[in-house]
């Protein structure tokens, strides 16, 4: 898929998808596409998830060097809100239009970079809010619920010093935000 092509129930997606060699030399290809030396091209991807489904994209790079495809996935999206499309690069608004994601620019985080302490400012966004803290490995150093308050205080005296990516939820809508700890 190119840059900016829409994702939704409107395209045909396989339970399974894989990428192979064709033994005759040429590009790797396979039932359910061809893929020759392509960057940042855009797999579509439709994810089943508690009976709801969703639309999202991988930006990857295919390369074939000596016969042998190699797959690198760059970076990837998924919209939050079931059955609602999304286009191939998105990582902003719902593409329809309909919805605006309000939730990102009401987050904030300070003091960044942070020492013994980190607080998660929430504004409006109160209700029901899931907080998950990770390091640069993608292990999940913290996890909380928050109801009905405007700010979560997190202790970061044990924390490392080093990039941590913090993911806040609710219902509608989930953000991601990177935060620096510094002794």
């Amino acid at each position: 898929m190119n840059l900016n092509d829409s994702i939704s129930s409107g395209l045909s997606f396989s339970s399974f998808g894989y990428l192979r060699r064709n033994t005759s030399g040429g590009p790797c290809t396979g039932t359910f596409g061809v893929w020759s030396y392509s960057i940042d091209r855009y797999l579509g991807l439709k994810l089943i998830v508690g009976g709801n489904t969703y639309y999202g994209w991988a930006r990857m790079q295919i390369d074939v060097v000596t016969g042998i495809p190699s797959c690198t996935i760059k970076d990837y999206a998924y919209n939050s809100i079931p059955n609602q499309p999304i286009l191939a690069g998105d990582t902003g608004t719902v593409p329809t239009g309909i919805f605006e994601n309000s939730f990102s620019s009401s987050i904030n985080l300070f003091p960044n970079p942070a020492n013994n302490h980190l607080t998660i400012a929430l504004g409006s966004n109160n209700k029901n809010v899931e907080v998950a803290i990770a390091d640069m490995t993608g292990k999940i150093i913290y996890t909380t619920i928050a109801y009905e308050t405007n700010r979560i205080e997190v202790n970061t005296s044990e924390f490392a010093e080093g990039i941590y990516i913090v993911q806040i939820g609710t219902e509608k809508y989930i953000e991601t935000k990177k935060f620096i700890v510094k002794k």
